[in-house]
């Protein structure tokens, strides 16, 4: 694959500007690993074990051990982990919110691998649908928790010593 002119982007918008040359150029070498014709691996989940990015599963007695993902071929891992790690460096991007979400409470590699996973899911449905991707935002977690995320809050502001009343703002 030939290398792709990324000065314009970079220059124009600074960090996050290299960030996503970095990550365009990432996913152009992924594409490349993998091929355009994905029909060959039917399901996402098959994709993504052939790249070893897909997440292990080791059950025993009811009890979840650990979940190491396999070792695979270091060129197809490597790839969606390099761009997994731009990715989560970005702003205000749904793969960005994931990062942080699940580096919270389960450890920074393994949000990584999450990312990763979560890309090569994206683009196998990107291929196979032949249609172009869309972020979903930072905000796409707490939209789907709603009503969770208001409880929570209105939980804490009560514990400061406060009565909270909460009514629907009118839609503008």
């Amino acid at each position: 694959m030939g290398e792709k002119d990324s000065s314009g982007s970079a220059e124009e918008f600074g960090e996050e500007g290299q960030y996503l040359a970095d990550y365009e150029l990432g996913l152009e070498n992924v594409v490349g690993e993998m091929g355009i014709n994905v029909a060959l691996f039917v399901l996402a989940k098959r994709l993504s074990a052939w790249m070893a990015v897909a997440p292990g599963n080791d059950e025993r007695i009811g009890r979840r051990r650990s979940g190491k993902t396999r070792q695979g071929h270091r060129a197809l891992q490597t790839g969606p982990i390099q761009l997994a790690h731009a990715a989560a460096r970005t702003k205000w991007t749904y793969l960005s919110a994931l990062y942080h979400r699940l580096a919270a409470s389960g450890g920074k590699k393994r949000a990584i691998v999450a990312v990763a996973h979560s890309m090569v899911v994206s683009a196998f449905h990107m291929l196979s649908r032949n249609e172009p991707g869309q972020d979903l935002g930072a905000h796409y977690f707490e939209a789907q928790r709603q009503h969770h995320l208001v409880d929570r809050l209105t939980r804490r502001i009560e514990r400061l010593g406060y009565r909270v009343s909460l009514e629907p703002a009118p839609a503008v």
